[in-house]
């Protein structure tokens, strides 16, 4: 949408992280603990992937380095993608 397009595509500095420091991150902006912290981002994920087209979410998850594959790994939460 055009609304939220300024802010995706502003220039400006990356930050390099791991997923681990991606998760703190997202405990301190939360301001929770980490167990809720990665609860919380993987939910994020859940409805991103249902969101989006199967292109979009490849797209998305290509971008990301291999070692935010957790990131998308649910099954521990009973949490799966269904084969498109």
């Amino acid at each position: 949408p055009r609304e939220i397009q300024l802010f995706l595509l502003r220039p400006g500095p990356r930050d390099s992280f791991d997923l681990n420091d991606f998760f703190d991150r997202v405990s301190l902006r939360e301001g929770v603990d980490l167990p809720r912290a990665v609860f919380h981002a993987k939910a994020v994920m859940s409805v991103l992937m249902e969101a989006v087209s199967p292109g979009e979410w490849a797209d998305m998850r290509d971008q990301l380095p291999q070692s935010f594959n957790e990131l998308f790994n649910w099954e521990d939460e009973g949490w799966q993608r269904k084969a498109a």
